[in-house]
């Protein structure tokens, strides 16, 4: 009888012992998941401007991909003035809806004092503001920027390139 016994909780031991080992990644999985859905991307006044210009530059990078959409003000979908407000909304900076009225925010900047994270302007054939994205740094000597492009979504692109070269308006800078 005694066997038994010892039979009956040696291998319930080991039976939850492998519940538990099984169990263990997807445990694991979970706590990592609700660690970073639960971490917020710390605000703007909250950082110095190198880090709140480092976590802008993440989350501008992770949204890579996502389709355009006419007044997309979200992951579902941005539009150009919709991507760069809701890119600054995550560490709490308030821009306005629309690529003309941004283009009245922050400090102004020449093309060649550029610097990460500061928004870049184009004009359409009627001299107007149409188009806003967000100056990623230099890459191959080139200066990149993401944007929501109606072809293409969100997207990486160059000043240097002919579309975006002839139409180049300006530079404002929002994090000093």
């Amino acid at each position: 009888m005694l066997q038994c016994k010892l039979f009956k909780t040696y291998f319930y031991e080991k039976r939850q012992a492998c519940r538990l080992f099984v169990a263990l990644p997807f445990l694991l999985i979970l706590l990592v998941a609700a660690i970073d859905a639960s971490e917020p991307v710390p605000k703007a006044a909250d950082l110095s401007a190198e880090m709140a210009v480092d976590s802008l530059l993440c989350v501008a990078h992770r949204l890579q991909g996502i389709p355009y959409r006419y007044a997309g003000k979200n992951e579902n979908g941005f539009d150009c003035s919709g991507y760069t407000r809701y890119v600054y909304a995550q560490l709490g900076v308030e821009l306005n809806a629309s690529a003309a009225t941004q283009f009245q925010q922050g400090e102004e900047v020449p093309a060649d004092s550029l610097q990460q994270g500061d928004l870049l302007f184009f004009r359409n054939s009627q001299g107007r503001i149409f188009h806003v994205g967000l100056y990623v740094g230099t890459e191959h000597d080139r200066k990149a920027f993401i944007h929501a492009s109606s072809s293409r979504g969100i997207v990486k692109d160059y000043l240097d390139q002919g579309y975006f070269h002839k139409r180049w308006a300006g530079a404002r800078r929002i994090i000093p």
